[in-house]
């Protein structure tokens, strides 16, 4: 990685994920409610899929056009906890 690098990861719009799934709406009325009720916020930008792999990196840097706030909900299970081992995936810290 270089010092210049800001992150590095595979990703997607959430909505071509989610498409499918009537909860994902209720998610976004959810999200969309909290961010106005709890933080002042009238609008959000449609939220992303990441998936950090071996190599990926999410390094400090501003995303200011798109407002003060960022958020992150993992989509990993309870208790998902592996061994370091090169065959098992590791936990996730970040």
């Amino acid at each position: 990685s270089t010092a210049s690098c800001q992150y590095s990861m595979l990703r997607t719009p959430a909505l071509e994920y989610f498409a499918d799934i009537p909860e994902f709406d209720d998610f976004l009325f959810e999200l969309s409610e909290f961010g106005r009720k709890q933080l002042g916020c009238d609008a959000y930008t449609p939220p992303w899929l990441a998936l950090y792999t071996h190599g990926h990196e999410m390094n400090w840097h501003t995303d200011a056009p798109h407002g003060p706030f960022a958020f992150v909900i993992s989509l990993t299970p309870d208790s998902y906890y592996a061994a370091t081992d090169a065959n098992k995936p590791g936990f996730f810290t970040g």
